[in-house]
């Protein structure tokens, strides 16, 4: 676990177990140590007409929304990364970092006994795939 951010991991991680999302010991653990912000340096919000705001750790709801239970846009249109510094944005979420609490259900369901190697292969932040 990150000192810097210590408090935020501890109370995602409660809210998971809370939720029913986090029985197995071995992913409460994972899920403690491995920092979700570090692969979400800055991601998109929706905006109510539609378009979209990046923003990173200096806007004040963003530590609020890295540790929370939510999906969070990470691409549009297949191409535009999140940059705060520019401004609201039209398009089209084609990628994302999965709700925390899906992957420990998803992670949770493999029923792994911890001899196992896994090679998680896919194409968003690198967050589910340093949880194993």
């Amino acid at each position: 676990m990150t000192d810097e951010r210590s408090e935020d991991i501890a109370r995602f991680v409660a809210g998971l177990e809370h939720d029913g999302h986090l029985s197995d010991p071995a992913w409460k653990k994972a899920f403690g140590e491995v920092p979700r912000h570090v692969f979400l340096p800055s991601f998109f919000l929706p905006l109510p007409d539609g378009r979209w705001q990046a923003i990173d750790a200096p806007h004040p709801d963003y530590w609020a929304r890295v540790y929370a239970d939510t999906t969070l846009t990470t691409q549009l249109d297949d191409t535009l990364g999140p940059d705060p510094d520019c401004g609201p944005l039209p398009g089209t979420g084609t990628s994302s970092s999965t709700q925390p609490g899906l992957m420990a259900l998803m992670l949770d369901a493999l029923r792994l006994s911890g001899g196992e190697r896994v090679l998680e292969i896919g194409t968003g932040t690198g967050y589910n795939a340093a949880l194993p």
